[in-house]
């Protein structure tokens, strides 16, 4: 592992640490926490996830109120936006936290998240 992939995976394990530590004064349950960590895990591997929260919560299998309350939290936190690319929407964490790829990959997710700011969340 190159010395920047160690520094950017150190960085986005101190968010999620911060988001854990912290999170009752940014008043989320637990849930709120492990639904972060779920959808981070899935970042890793994409731009963005390919879900509606009507399809996260089905694949989740908790009730679509539960799950939207939380992703509207994370969106007021910016830490999760909605975003469109062609036909597909879903789901993006913040390219400041998980930002994997080649550095083609990367610039796109940073351009696509300043695309969709937080009006169009």
């Amino acid at each position: 592992m190159s010395r920047l992939q160690t520094m950017e995976k150190k960085v986005s394990e101190s968010y999620y640490k911060n988001i854990f530590v912290n999170r009752k004064e940014h008043s989320l349950s637990l849930f709120d926490v492990a639904l972060f960590g779920y959808l981070c895990f899935l970042s890793r591997t994409r731009v963005f996830i390919q879900m509606t929260v009507s399809e996260l919560a089905e694949d989740i299998h908790e009730p679509y109120s539960k799950v939207a309350k939380s992703i509207q939290v994370f969106t007021k936190l910016d830490f999760i936006r909605r975003v469109q690319y062609k036909e597909n929407k879903g789901l993006m964490i913040s390219p400041f936290m998980i930002n994997n790829g080649d550095d083609k990959s990367k610039r796109f997710k940073h351009v696509l998240w300043e695309k969709f700011d937080k009006l169009h969340s």
